[in-house]
């Protein structure tokens, strides 16, 4: 199966689920890095919502994943022609909370 053409596998897909969530990850490798790369997944995701997976998808929502070494700030949560973007970081080196505190102080 081709990720451009819809196949059996996909059609199939309602067997499994009642859509599936349109998700697009980026790697940010610094946090004045990360807001960009949340703009490249947003520009990504609503490419992919024009192509062969459109009617598939859940249409109200999509998931823009930023992954860091340590924790970025993330935008606020945004709807823009009825779709909600949500901004998600996943920090695979996450400061612990009580060093994080001692550093703003």
């Amino acid at each position: 199966m081709s990720f451009q053409e819809p196949g059996v596998a996909l059609s199939r897909a309602n067997e499994y689920a009642n859509g599936l969530v349109l998700t697009e990850w980026k790697k940010a490798t610094a946090q004045d890095e990360a807001g960009r790369r949340f703009g490249e997944a947003r520009a990504q995701a609503d490419r992919y919502a024009q192509g062969a997976l459109a009617g598939v998808e859940l249409t109200a929502v999509r998931y823009l994943i930023v992954v860091s070494r340590e924790q970025v700030a993330t935008p606020p949560d945004l709807v823009d022609s009825g779709v909600a973007y949500r901004h998600i970081n996943i920090a695979v080196e996450p400061q612990v909370p009580s060093r994080a505190s001692r550093a703003k102080t």
